[in-house]
């Protein structure tokens, strides 16, 4: 699917808003505006679009990810070994039992917030390939975003100026028709998008009945 930046948004809400261009000046509060759309989107739905794979150096048990880490966007973090089924997959699990697991394990715990995240394990040193979603990427001309409808961000947007015009404003009928937009995308998305298979709770976890 196509990129989107905000040059192409910003002519989509100046039609919009019954314009024939963008203005030369005092767009300011719009740019912002459709960073803010941006961002519900981004909310709205796990896009397949902002998933991406890094590597991280884990050093005496402590590794920086990286700043665009999503909260709680962590899809999987392993130690990959050569061969089939050896990989060294890590599980989460809350601080207060990182005492209660051992080496060999492969458990962590995070630290810090979203842009600043640290990852704490027992296991010492490694270098981990980590599965996240990201967050929303902050466009401008050069930087696009991979959000396929500049529409759906205009709109989004839309709703924003209403309220600044007027705080009172009734935005249902913008935010039903964002919405909308909103709603093709996703369901372009779904559409014929094979559905994994349902985990339980002791897979996700990585234990099993009677682990204690």
């Amino acid at each position: 699917m196509a990129t989107t930046n905000l040059t192409t948004v910003m002519q989509d809400l100046s039609y919009l808003l019954g314009e024939t261009s963008v203005p030369t000046s005092g767009v300011e509060d719009r740019q912002r505006f459709v960073q803010l759309a941006l961002e519900r989107v981004y909310r709205a739905y796990d896009f397949p679009m902002n998933r991406t794979t890094a590597t991280v150096a884990l050093v005496s048990g402590i590794a920086t990810l990286p700043t665009n880490v999503h909260q709680d966007g962590i899809i999987d973090i392993r130690e990959v070994v050569a061969g089939v089924g050896t990989d060294h997959r890590y599980n989460q699990i809350p601080y207060e039992m990182k005492d209660d697991y051992p080496q060999g394990q492969y458990r962590y715990w995070l630290d810090g917030y979203e842009g600043a995240y640290t990852l704490n394990s027992i296991e010492s040193d490694a270098t981990l390939q980590i599965r996240y979603e990201t967050t929303a990427p902050q466009i401008n001309a050069s930087i696009s975003t991979p959000f396929p409808s500049s529409m759906c961000l205009a709109r989004g947007a839309l709703v924003y100026v209403r309220q600044a015009e007027d705080p009172q404003a009734d935005i249902a009928q913008e935010e039903a028709l964002f919405q909308q937009e909103l709603d093709e995308v996703i369901a372009q998305y779904n559409r014929k998008r094979p559905q994994p298979r349902a985990k339980t709770l002791h897979e996700v976890q990585g234990t099993y009945p009677g682990d204690i």
